[in-house]
């Protein structure tokens, strides 16, 4: 294992973070980051409102077709009503008035509170398009100094990135998959001395056995987190 070579990565690594972190805590960063951020919600909050309107318009459709059809049928039954004379029958007709007024009263209720909603979702979107458009003219106007805070970094970021593929080409693609599984698994460091008889990044104790093949190898794996020891 090139050990040298993995801890020169890691170390780029560690400067390229730290590159990273002065970048973003740069204002014109900070408050750019900020507005797209908010722009990217918007643009999330006006896709909902869409999808949101389109639902709504079909509901209110299903709803005004139900609506008319228990409208027709009031009117035929009203109709029927004149030309009867059993008064079984005129029950039976006044009954189905009487329930067909009732089924017309929920929807006309119905179709009242999805209108509610429609102006809900207009108000929804009105904000969010409102929200974005600021957001989108204010990220404009600090468009050009983000640019060249952005460009001031790049020289450094070109020559860290450039130092990581010269420390990679001397590295085995086994052992980078290993440091790479171990960062992307969330370890800050894949690689860490040994301190006393202990990981120095779990603090786990090593046993006699692996503390041998540090001396004879140069290297060993914890057997607790999986991180690359090493001796100073």
């Amino acid at each position: 294992m090139n050990l040298k070579g993995l801890l020169e990565y890691q170390k780029i690594e560690a400067e390229m973070a730290a590159l990273n972190r002065k970048f973003n805590d740069e204002s014109v960063v900070k408050n750019y980051k900020l507005l797209s951020k908010r722009v990217k919600d918007a643009g999330v909050d006006l896709d909902r409102a869409n999808a949101d309107s389109q639902e709504m318009i079909s509901i209110i459709q299903s709803l005004s077709d139900r609506y008319q059809e228990a409208m027709r049928q009031l009117v035929e039954n009203q109709g029927n009503l004149d030309h009867i004379e059993d008064e079984k029958e005129a029950d039976f007709y006044i009954k189905n008035v009487e329930k067909l007024i009732a089924v017309l009263n929920a929807l006309a209720n119905d179709i009242a509170q999805a209108n509610k909603r429609v102006e809900e979702i207009k108000k929804q979107y009105t904000n969010a398009y409102t929200t974005q458009q600021d957001g989108l003219n204010k990220a404009r106007g600090l468009s050009e100094d983000y640019k060249r805070v952005s460009d001031s970094y790049k020289p450094a970021i070109i020559e860290l990135q450039k130092r990581q593929r010269l420390a990679q080409e001397g590295i085995a693609a086994e052992d980078m998959k290993r440091y790479m599984n171990l960062r992307n698994s969330g370890v800050k460091n894949p690689l860490v001395m040994v301190r006393g008889n202990s990981c120095g990044g779990c603090f786990m104790q090593v046993d006699d056995s692996n503390l041998s093949d540090l001396d004879r190898e140069g290297y060993v794996i914890c057997p607790n987190c999986g991180r690359i020891l090493y001796k100073e």
